[in-house]
């Protein structure tokens, strides 16, 4: 049984040697399922209906208009055997069934880096190694290893709030719209959420690109499969320039674009490459030995006084 089929219930009294005995159709018999949690029953009528389903005819069940139906719970990920009783006055008759759930996954999650999306296209001309897509290959199967095909997925993209040097203080998702967490591609259609993914021949979706946001942080792609939402994968995604670093503070400096206003939610708004942070550090480190120095910060302090009376002369 896979997550989106129904199992019909035949009964069929039989002998201890396996042939058919006669039963009148109009006798009643009572179906149930060691574990309630697992399924419920559809009766003849359409109805659903937890078990123990009691006064079914005896006709109606060996013409096959009993069925079963899957409950979705989380623990379901895995294989639950239930075993299914019909007790007639004649006796009682098991049968053991798999209620188990599709897989749905993503082939592979790897590189999870990917560079923000810068839209002039003049401005990406001089960044090395560029790329703000990924392609992704999506398959569903069940337990058993079969794949399976026609079935609708939705996939969308959500932004983890405080990451990236966003320190909003309010809901710092509902302040970035979906269309500019990124942007996923799939034949004809493009947006984000896409609801209309449906699986091939051999139970995959191949994605175009799936295309970053134009701010960093981290993003989560999440995959679902329309019948039952509880099926799903997930993949995380690192949207930041390749080889950047954080400048951070230190004991000796802070970035002011973070001291107040709206800098205050970005907390991480200064970013450069490993060289030059180092460099930047080395020079600072100077600079305040230096200027540790009593003479050379009083003939620095005589040189620019000096320059400014020069430089200001006759406007005063």
């Amino acid at each position: 049984m896979s997550t989106v089929d129904t199992a019909t219930i035949r009964p069929i009294a039989i002998r201890s040697d396996s042939s058919e005995v006669y039963l009148d159709s109009n006798t009643l018999v009572t179906i149930s399922i060691d574990s309630s949690r697992l399924a419920k029953f559809i009766d003849a009528s359409g109805s659903l209906v937890p078990s123990p389903l009691a006064n079914v005819k005896y006709g109606d069940a060996r013409g096959g208009k009993i069925r079963v139906l899957r409950n979705i719970v989380p623990d379901t990920a895995s294989l639950k055997w239930a075993t299914i009783s019909v007790t007639a006055p004649q006796g009682t008759g098991t049968r053991t069934l798999c209620f188990c759930r599709l897989s749905l996954r993503f082939l592979h999650k790897d590189p999870r880096r990917i560079w923000p999306y810068i839209k002039p296209p003049s401005a990406r001309k001089f960044r090395t190694g560029y790329l703000p897509t990924r392609q992704d290959t999506l398959e569903l199967r069940k337990p058993t290893g079969r794949t399976v095909s026609n079935a609708l997925v939705s996939t969308s993209i959500s932004y983890s709030p405080k990451t990236g040097g966003h320190n909003h203080t309010t809901s710092a998702d509902t302040l970035m719209p979906d269309s500019s967490k990124g942007t996923v591609f799939w034949q004809y259609w493009m947006g984000n959420p896409l609801t209309n993914m449906c699986t091939n021949a051999v139970g995959r979706i191949i994605i175009d690109s799936i295309r970053s946001s134009q701010f960093a942080g981290l993003f989560t792609v999440r995959i679902m499969l329309a019948a039952d939402t509880t099926v799903y994968d997930t993949l995380l995604l690192n949207v930041q320039a390749d080889s950047l670093v954080d400048l951070g503070t230190g004991t000796y400096w802070r970035q002011t674009g973070n001291i107040s206003g709206q800098g205050a939610n970005h907390s991480s708004s200064h970013w450069c490459m490993q060289y030059f942070k180092d460099s930047l550090l080395a020079g600072m480190a100077d600079f305040l030995r230096l200027l540790s120095n009593r003479f050379w910060g009083i003939a620095c302090t005589y040189a620019l006084c000096k320059r400014y009376v020069a430089t200001n002369r006759g406007k005063v």
